[in-house]
């Protein structure tokens, strides 16, 4: 469960994210394969789900690492430029970067 922080593009931030009302799921189904959705949390703690579900192939070529996924009519990458447990960046070929950090539910008091 990730949470969008910023996007940028040529070193230069686009946009910060204080708050977002989605997050990023990725499910990882076996060494080669998973799945990415967006889900919207809720007050309780659990969320609803779109029911758009992008899979995705996860290809290591020279030494890098993507995401690679298909509909109909197109393939894209996404470079996975850093994923550890404070933070996951993501690449793309339009020079867009995304930076998410794990999603901590908003706790209520009482």
């Amino acid at each position: 469960y990730w949470e969008i922080v910023s996007v940028s593009k040529n070193q230069s931030k686009i946009k910060d994210f204080k708050i977002s009302q989605t997050i990023d799921y990725f499910e990882i189904t076996d060494s080669t394969k998973g799945y990415r959705k967006k889900l919207l949390p809720k007050f309780d703690g659990s969320f609803e789900t779109s029911q758009h579900q992008m899979n995705f192939k996860i290809i290591k070529e020279n030494k890098r690492l993507y995401l690679e996924y298909q509909s109909e009519n197109t393939t894209y990458r996404e470079e996975i430029l850093r994923a550890n447990s404070v933070s996951l960046i993501i690449g793309n070929s339009n020079g867009f970067v995304y930076t998410y950090k794990p999603y901590e539910p908003l706790e209520f008091e009482e």
